[in-house]
């Protein structure tokens, strides 16, 4: 699977998981991990803990819903291709 995000940014999921990705995204976004989640509760509504998040992404259990959430705060798509 291939994750595009934005337009000049490609990434092999093979090469980096969601969890770098993130941070990545974040941090060009000039945002810590805790404001996105106060974001996701404050704007959407989403009952989740900075920890929670954290564990979500080690784990790799972050829904398909909460990463479109995510994607949409730091303003980035989602892209699937086919091989």
């Amino acid at each position: 699977m291939i994750l595009k995000v934005n337009k000049n940014m490609i990434f092999n999921m093979k090469e980096i998981n969601l969890k770098t990705e993130i941070k990545i995204a974040l941090a060009k976004n000039s945002m810590t991990q805790q404001g996105l989640v106060q974001k996701l509760q404050k704007e959407y509504n989403v009952k989740i803990t900075e920890s929670g998040l954290s564990q979500k992404l080690t784990n790799e259990t972050l829904r398909f819903s909460e990463l479109k959430l995510i994607c949409k705060i730091l303003n980035h798509e989602i892209e699937l291709k086919e091989k």
